[in-house]
This record gives C-alpha cells, structure tokens and sequence, in this order.
C-alpha cells in the first residue's frame, strides 16, 4: 500500500482508505501525478513524485510483519524484515533496493506471523482497557515510520527537508564568498601597496577622501534598495516563485534608477560650486559612477537572493582582477588620480553588464509585479532601511575622515585610512559566515522556522569570533613589522592605530551578523536606534578629538560608535527575537587570543626582521590552538564542519566537471 505523509503533495498517494485516514485527493497541478496513477505503480517501486530523489519500497516490504484483519492499535510490536536498503537513490525517479549489507546491531528474523495487509502505524494512539497500543515507529535509514513529524517515510522525504536544503545551500554560499573574499583579500592588499608606494602619503590621502566620497555616495543613492532586492527575491525564490522574484528586481531597479539620478544631479550642483579645482573633474567622475555601481548592486542582490553565489564569485574575481591591472599600468604610466579615476570607471561599467547577464539567466523571464499591498511593505521597509544604511556607512566607512579632512594634513588622512583599510581588509576572513546569512535567514524568516534561525544566528556568531578574534590578535601584536614590509617606513605612524582598529574590527564584524538578522527579520525599530545612537555619539567625538589628537581622536570615535551600535543591535536581537549571543563560548575564545597576542608580541619584540617575524606568528599560532583546545573553543565541532564541507566542495566540483 502506497502511503504518503500529511504536507507532502497533500497526501495525493493512498490508494486504500483506512478509518480516521482522509481519503485521497487528487492534485492536478503540472508534473505530480493523480493518486490513481501513483498506487497503480506502487507494486513495482514507484518513485513518489516527479524530481524527488526517493521512492517506495515493494509492497512486500511494507506489509511484512503485519497482523492480518488488525487496525493500529491492535498490531503489537509490529516490525517488517530488515533488509538493508540503500541510503540514497542515485537520482529522481530510482527505487530504493534492498542491499547485501545488514542493519548495525539488530540481526534479521523471519516473520513470526503470515503477512497481512499493510497499517500506517499512527504515533499517539493512546491504551484503551489494556489494549496494546500503536507502537512508536522506530527512526531508521530507508525506514517508513512516523515517529514524529519530519521524521518518517523514505530518506530525504521529510518535513525537515526544506531546513536542511537550506543549511545546504548555506553552507555552499558561504565557501563561495569565502573563495571571493581570499581573492579580494589578497587583490586589495596588493593594490593598497601598489598605491601607497606610487602615489606617497599626501596623494594618497587624497584618493583616499575620493574613495570615502564614493562610498559615502553609494549609500545615500542605494537607500536600501539593494538589500531589499536580496530579502524580496530570497523570499519568492524560496517558495518556487521566479517570476515573483524577476518582478521584484524590475520594481526595484526603477525605484533605483530614479533614486540615482536625484543624488548625481544634487553631487554635480555641489562639485561645480564647493569642491577644490585640482579635485573637481575626479569628483564629476564620481558623481558619474554612481549609476553602473547602484545597477551593479540590484542585479548582484538579486543573484544573492536566488542563492547563486558562484555567479557573483566569478564576476567579482574579473572585476577585481581586471582592476588591479590597471591600477598597476595606470601608476607605471604615473597618471596619478585621474587615471585610477578612469580605471576604476571603466572596470565597474565591465562588471555590472557582467551581472546584468548573470541576473537575467537566473531569473530573467516572465515577471508578476508586486501587488499594491507587498508595495506598501515594501515603502515601509525601504523607509526606515534607507536611513539604516546611510547612518550604518557613516558608523562603519571611516566618516571621522571628514573631519580630519578639515583638521589635519592629507598625510594623517593617508595614515589613519591605511590602518583602517588594512583592519578591515584582515577582518574579511571572518566575515565569510556574514555574507550569506540575510537570503538564507529571510528564507527562514519567510517559512517560520524561528528555533532554526536562532541557531544559524549563534553559529555564524561563534565562528566569527573563533576566526576574527586570532587574526586581531596577530596585526596587533605585528603591527609595526607589517607596516613596514608593506608599505615603507614612511608610514610607520599608522602602526599604533592598526592594533586598536583591527580589535574594533572583530567587534564590527560581530555586529554584522546581528545586522543581517534584524534586516532579514525586517526589524527597523531596532536597527535604525542603534546605529542613530552610534552615529550620533561618532559625529559628536570626532567634533571633539580630532581637532586636538587628530588620529587618535578619529580611532576613539569610531571606538565608541562601534560599541554602542554592536550592544544595541546584540540586545535588540535577544530581547525581541529570542537569538541571543553565545558570551560564553567567545569569551573562551577571547582568552585564547590574548594569549596569542602576548607570546607573539614577547618573541617578535621591536624588530622588524621576516625570519623574527614569521617565528613569532607561528609561537602565538601554537599558543592559541592550545589555549583554545584547553577552553574547549576548538572542538569536533570544527573539524567535523571542515571535512563535511570539504567533501562537499569537491563533490560540486566534480558534478560541473
């Protein structure tokens, strides 16, 4: 007797009703089968459905065991025989067969009664005057049981499916991101060496308020758009529904078109009548840029949300590659700041016609604008979350080097900007478990799944310390070698500013993961206090600080900002949303890196010597594996997380192979 689970093609496969069980009915949508077709296969093994990597077992199979002209409760331990079947089917439409190798620990046995017709054992079926109950189905590999829900029937073909698919599809995501980060890692610190060697301190302070100016742009011109994009598209995609998703790029790519515009019409009015002269024409190059940068964005949101992050890998790889090429003939030929300014022009109209093409093979088609109540949502959110991203770049992208740009040199701009680039380019190693978290926990979000969420949230947590918290540890503690093996003595005063920053950059990254949390929860309330509160107290230091300490007054406004903007959002997490942090397990790995940050300072002392250097990155490597070994930080969690994922890495590439 086929059966099939409650919630899986709304039970379309019984072909015998039995008392207390619905009676079948039939589904007629497109690619599932009627019930009639699926039990007339049933004898032979059919497969459950169209596309499902699983299959029935022989109707033998199911009814050995069972005691003839008997209901549920009156089959007392009743079991069928134990043939070993396989774990998967090797594709959709396969039939579990029965193997060679025999169940662990449990021998089989011959039937102890003749076969009768085959009863869904139905957990929770209470004793009735000494009666013998419906026994609980046991939970096996291949087994058809329903001990609990989600946990019965053929393997992968439970309620918990849609969970694990997307721990899957996150786990993959992430190890994506984690290839795109190591290449930007190294491209950017390559091309922050390249810059600062040819450019020197004062033009590179210069570039580097450009730079600032840029970005500070961007997140006025996006206004949220492009974090809605991910939501909105996660959100459809993870309900089977692409053209909801294509329709929501489109809808947001007008809005972000128009938006755009509006901020390259008023940055022209300002450049033409405030700007310097020996910077005007960089900053109308800038104010141009903002249209391929923001189009970028919503086609690589919009790729993020179908979960597709091998895509954005590749273009990301081209982009910064093609980049770093020319910065590196644009500093030979000695064209200074225009010529980066055309190059970087020229590699991110290349990337977003890039994008475009990636976006529209994911979800191009047939689009369903959304309806005039998801719109109004949709204002909703974007309001609270353009002011968001605009307070959350100002907290984050370096805005004390505005006022150090009206109070210091270009050269303390050059410094405190290497230090805070260097800071948060080491800090991208750990931000690998951020960048894949908001489609994954919309889609949680969006099916319910609050107790799942909780745990990917303490997990992403966990390992973001666990791989934040050493590496901070280690550019503190070699910090003045680092500087000048990279860069040249000339910029040994941003040494004393790396060690503190790459701290707070541990603090920043954590703050990311509550960050994506509350946006994929659509939480506004929560993150817009925290980073007003944050930039608010920012502005106020730097006003203060940095016209008297100039550097060190810019790194303890940003101190303090980060700190109150990552308690804020940690608290607001765990009051509203019951995901809380796990202190415990960081403050172990906390005392882990403070004693990698000590035996590597002692051993590598005031030199700057390679051989010193590396003999001492490898004493305070060995003192925090011990230390974390000893707190228990590092565990089998780890390495059953680093072999799983690495089997999993290689078999993706060899499926594209």
């Amino acid at each position: 007797m086929p059966l099939r689970r409650g919630r899986v093609h709304d039970r379309v496969a019984i072909d015998r009703w039995w008392p207390g069980v619905p009676p079948p009915r039939a589904h007629h949508r497109a690619g599932r089968a009627s019930a009639a077709s699926l039990a007339a296969r049933a004898g032979a093994g059919a497969t459950l459905a169209r596309g499902l990597d699983a299959a029935l077992t022989p109707r033998t199979a199911l009814g050995d065991g069972a005691l003839p002209g008997c209901g549920a409760r009156r089959q007392c331990a009743a079991a069928r025989r134990r043939s070993r079947v396989r774990r998967h089917a090797r594709r959709a439409g396969h039939v579990l067969r029965a193997g060679r190798r025999r169940l662990r620990r449990r021998p089989p046995r011959p039937p102890t009664r003749p076969t009768g017709a085959s009863v869904l054992l139905l957990h929770g079926q209470r004793r009735r005057r000494r009666r013998p109950g419906a026994r609980r189905a046991w939970r096996r590999r291949g087994g058809v049981g329903a001990r609990r829900a989600g946990a019965a029937g053929a393997r992968r073909v439970t309620t918990e499916t849609s969970a694990m698919n997307l721990r899957t599809a996150l786990v993959r995501n992430t190890a994506w991101y984690g290839l795109v980060t190591f290449i930007g890692l190294g491209s950017g610190l390559v091309m922050s060496i390249v810059l600062a060697r040819g450019l020197g301190p004062s033009l590179m302070g210069d570039y580097s308020y450009l730079l600032w100016a840029l970005r500070m742009l961007t997140a006025v011109a996006t206004l949220g758009w492009t974090l809605a994009t991910a939501r909105y598209t996660a959100e459809a995609y993870a309900r089977s529904e692409p053209e909801r998703a294509w329709g929501f790029v489109r809808f947001f790519m007008r809005r972000q078109l128009a938006t755009t515009a509006l901020v390259v019409g008023a940055v022209m009015v300002i450049v033409l009548t405030e700007v310097e002269p020996r910077l005007r024409v960089s900053f109308v190059m800038l104010a141009f840029l903002l249209v391929p940068i923001t189009v970028e964005g919503i086609y690589t949101h919009a790729v993020y949300g179908a979960q597709r992050y091998d895509l954005t890998t590749q273009t990301s790889t081209v982009k910064m590659a093609l980049h770093l090429l020319a910065a590196i003939v644009v500093i030979a030929l000695g064209l200074e700041i225009f010529g980066l300014m055309i190059a970087l022009a020229l590699t991110t109209v290349l990337s977003c016609l890039m994008q475009r093409a990636r976006a529209r093979d994911v979800l191009g088609g047939v689009a369903i604008d959304p309806s005039p109540a998801v719109r109004r949502e949709i204002r909703t959110y974007v309001a609270s979350l353009a002011v968001v991203a605009v307070l959350e770049a100002l907290v984050r992208d370096r805005s004390e080097i505005f006022f150090l740009r009206l109070y210091a040199s270009p050269e303390e701009i050059a410094f405190y900007s290497l230090a805070f680039g260097l800071a948060s380019r080491v800090m991208v190693v750990p931000e690998i478990a951020v960048g894949a978290l908001l489609p994954a926990l919309a889609a949680l979000h969006g099916r319910g799944e609050r107790d799942e969420f909780a745990r990917v949230y303490r997990t992403a947590m966990r390992y973001v310390a666990l791989s934040g918290a050493p590496i901070a540890a280690m550019v503190a503690a070699l910090a003045p070698g680092v500087i000048h093996w990279l860069y040249g003595a000339a910029y040994l005063p941003a040494a004393h500013l790396l060690g503190v920053l790459a701290a707070v950059a541990v603090l920043g990254a954590l703050r990311k993961v509550a960050a994506s949390s509350l946006q994929a929860v659509g939480d506004r309330h929560c993150a817009l206090t925290a980073t007003g509160a944050a930039v608010a107290l920012n502005v106020v230091l730097a006003y203060v600080f940095i016209p008297t300490y100039a550097t060190t007054g810019a790194v303890l406004a940003n101190t303090a900002a980060q700190i109150v903007a990552s308690v804020w959002a940690f608290v607001g997490m765990a009051r509203v949303h019951g995901a809380r942090v796990p202190v415990g397990e960081i403050m172990r790995i906390g005392v882990a890196a403070a004693l990698l940050y000590a035996v590597t300072r002692l051993t590598a002392g005031h030199s700057h010597d390679l051989p010193r250097l590396a003999l001492a990155a490898a004493a305070g490597a060995a003192a925090f594996v011990a230390a974390a070994l000893a707190t228990r930080a590092l565990g089998p969690r780890e390495w059953t997380l680093l072999t799983t994922s690495t089997r999993r890495l290689l078999a993706a590439r060899a499926g594209s192979a």
